[in-house]
């Protein structure tokens, strides 16, 4: 035979989440969601929500705004190319590297020259600051001093600078 239950209804224990603190016991009976009870109603979840659509326009405003703005410093910036020509071995210190630089006349251009032994590491760099010319395309030769015997002479890039 089943034993009989005992109920605790009014001992202060309520599972089901009925008010009885400083009610004097005038809501018993009555239910309040957990969300009521600890802040979540309607309008924080509206609030909420709004928030929401709110920082996701910004991100999208402002990644466009990137977009844009990267999209026109490309069109914007002067294209430089080079060539890298011959380059020699003068001595155990010295490196001749000659190259052809072609950009926008009047752009101010530096170069970073470097010079490399038979592992490719690298044994001298020297940037070079261009002269400004009305020409775009124009031919240099540099000689780079290394710290070790090297077997080569290379122009790692070359940039638009702000002239001096």
């Amino acid at each position: 035979m089943p034993e009989p239950t005992v109920s605790t209804a009014g001992q202060g224990d309520d599972p089901v989440g009925h008010d009885e603190a400083g009610s004097g016991g005038a809501s018993r009976g009555r239910y309040q969601p957990a969300g009521a009870r600890y802040g979540r109603t309607a309008a924080t979840k509206r609030r909420d929500r709004w928030l929401l659509i709110a920082l996701g326009a910004f991100i999208v405003v402002v990644m466009v705004c990137w977009t844009l703005w990267a999209g026109l410093d490309q069109v914007r910036g002067s294209s430089i190319n080079v060539d890298t020509g011959a380059n020699s071995v003068i001595d155990s210190q010295h490196v001749k590297v000659s190259f052809t630089v072609s950009a926008d006349a009047g752009a101010s251009v530096a170069c970073a020259v470097e010079a490399e032994d038979v592992d490719f590491t690298i044994t001298g760099w020297k940037v070079v600051q261009l002269p400004i010319s009305s020409k775009t395309t124009r031919s240099f030769t540099e000689t780079v001093r290394t710290s070790q015997p090297s077997v080569s002479g290379d122009v790692d890039s070359c940039w638009s600078s702000a002239s001096h």
